[in-house]
């Protein structure tokens, strides 16, 4: 986790912060996926896991929820709170940070992004389990270990050091683990059959991939991202 930190806590490894702000087309139905899975009205509580800089936490709080990030990287969790404190309005949640998960707090739902092959998902979904109030959901949007280009964008582009944990990520060994925890209505749905940003231009085509092609049977097991949703029983 240490390689974790440090390689967040650079500027150049986060997401772009005006993007944040103004969603691109692909961002945008990422949200709106991970929105209609968790099926909550705001305000409610919500936990991001490895929120980063808010990727996934200023949408969500613009849309009224209330949201508790926690990264291990401290000044990820800068940059998101700076961003809040520029950009809020009334109308937002309420945003508090941790660099660790709260003691002895449920949540509503728990929504994530890019997190789950930084960890170790047998240590990591108990504590998501933990973490949510009997009944509710968490929705988390991650890279697909069975999409192969995933893999010339690492080896190009990021660290392999950082990102191996992607090869844990497919539906098959998800699905096991989230099972063998106790969560029930387990449902990983396949986002994007090719990488949903280079169907930006055009809102028709970025529908059909993102919204369509990518969640066909089968077709869905080698998707660009996968919405993994799953819930703590009563």
């Amino acid at each position: 986790m240490n390689l974790q930190k440090a390689y967040f806590d650079k500027k150049i490894h986060q997401y772009p912060q005006e993007k944040i702000i103004s969603l691109d087309r692909s961002h945008q139905f990422e949200i709106d996926h991970i929105a209609s899975l968790l099926n909550l009205i705001p305000p409610k509580n919500l936990l991001d896991l490895g929120s980063g800089n808010g990727r996934i936490s200023i949408p969500f709080l613009k849309k009224g929820f209330n949201i508790h990030a926690v990264d291990i990287s401290k000044k990820s969790l800068q940059a998101l709170q700076l961003t809040y404190k520029k950009n809020k309005t009334p109308a937002w949640g309420q945003l508090t940070t941790s660099s660790s998960l709260p003691r002895n707090k449920k949540f509503d739902g728990v929504i994530g992004s890019d997190i789950l092959h930084h960890v170790d998902l047998k240590e990591t979904f108990p504590l998501i389990y933990e973490a949510l109030k009997p009944g509710e959901t968490m929705v988390i949007s991650e890279p697909n270990a069975w999409h192969l280009p995933w893999y010339l964008y690492v080896f190009f582009l990021l660290s392999w050091d950082v990102e191996k944990g992607i090869l844990h990520c497919s539906i098959p060994e998800l699905k096991q683990i989230l099972f063998n925890t106790g969560f029930d209505n387990i449902i990983i749905e396949g986002h994007g059959l090719l990488p949903t940003s280079i169907f930006n231009f055009s809102p028709f085509f970025a529908r059909l991939n993102t919204l369509r092609l990518g969640n066909l049977p089968l077709v869905k097991f080698f998707a660009f991202r996968l919405m993994i949703c799953a819930r703590r029983p009563q």
